[in-house]
């Protein structure tokens, strides 16, 4: 008897493998969803103009549900206030934007809302923006601006400019941390005209070795994209390791003019033009959101990857209220 049961456990063993190799089908119930509005805005100190961060306009949308794979669309029906402090009105907004920002042009304007007041916020202060829209709950959310931004100079500026549509050199700023707070910045750049007017069509961007990138510089303040909606454009920086000391910021860039003249040939970069850097200082929360989304998209998928959920502050609603504090220095070209 024991010698047939040992003759028969390879049969047993080979059935067992051939079972687990059979794929199996589970139908899962899709998860209830209640759709929420979809906020991203950033209130910062500059005036506004029609170049602006483009990751800084009010964009509004609503939620999908889980297994929902249609292109993300923005709506236009929404109203969107700024509140300051005491509850008074200090912005407004209406639906669609310019149809050229920076470098990029699109014209579905569908989701973006520009502000009709031109306010500029106010470092130190409270801030409330409160979205409504039909067939949703009312989403809102408070701030409070950082301190006035910290002080900044212009080290160096080197360019090849052999080329006038394609300078490339390096970059240099030195930064004074503030030792009363914790800090959260990042670096933006573009080419400004002699009248301090950004020039459409030029296009700033930080330019890597094969040893140099973002990804191999965690815990290093790397310039970010300022014409890109999101994804990987904005590289939030903690003042963790340099608190209250006086740090520099330098970059590799690039800078391409993509404008060509009706004749043909492009104009290249016109006289007297600045490269204009900025240091913004950001909220906790809207470091806490790009570092998400750094994260997020760093996933990529990845089934085994650690969880790495999108940050929100938005009340009844999803997304971002965030706030900046910005810092200027411009050099010439």
């Amino acid at each position: 008897m024991k010698k047939a049961v040992k003759n028969l456990l390879p049969l047993w063993l080979a059935g067992a493998l051939t079972l687990s190799a059979c794929e199996t089908v589970l139908d899962l119930p899709e998860p209830a969803h209640t759709p929420r509005l979809a906020v991203s805005y950033t209130l910062d100190t500059s005036a506004p103009d029609s170049n602006t961060l483009r990751h800084r306009q009010l964009y509004v949308s609503t939620s999908r549900r889980l297994f929902d794979n249609t292109p993300l669309v923005g709506r236009k029906d929404a109203v969107a206030r700024l509140f300051d402090g005491s509850g008074a009105v200090v912005e407004e907004f209406r639906a669609g934007r310019p149809y050229r920002t920076g470098y990029y042009y699109n014209s579905d304007s569908t989701g973006y809302y520009t502000p009709t007041r031109g306010f500029v916020g106010v470092p130190g202060q409270t801030y409330r923006l409160v979205v409504a829209a039909p067939g949703v709950e009312t989403a809102e959310s408070i701030l409070t601006l950082p301190p006035a931004p910290a002080t900044i100079t212009a080290s160096s500026l080197n360019l090849d400019n052999t080329n006038p549509d394609f300078l490339h050199g390096s970059m240099s700023v030195t930064i004074q941390d503030d030792p009363a707070t914790a800090d959260y910045y990042a670096a933006f750049a573009r080419v400004v005209d002699v009248a301090g007017v950004p020039v459409p069509n030029v296009q700033v961007q930080a330019q890597y070795d094969d040893d140099s990138g973002p990804d191999t510089n965690v815990g290093r303040l790397v310039l970010s994209d300022g014409d890109a909606t999101g994804s990987l454009s904005v590289w939030p920086f903690a003042d963790t390791d340099v608190q209250g000391r006086t740090f520099t910021f330098a970059s590799n860039l690039e800078i391409r003019s993509y404008y060509y003249t009706p004749g043909g040939g492009s104009s290249g970069i016109p006289p007297g033009s600045q490269l204009e850097i900025t240091i913004s200082r950001l909220t906790r929360d809207t470091h806490r959101f790009w570092l998400s989304q750094q994260r997020y998209n760093s996933a990529d998928g990845n089934p085994f990857a650690e969880p790495a959920p999108l940050f929100s502050n938005i009340s009844t609603g999803f997304g971002l209220f965030g706030g900046a504090v910005d810092a200027k220095v411009r050099v010439a070209l």
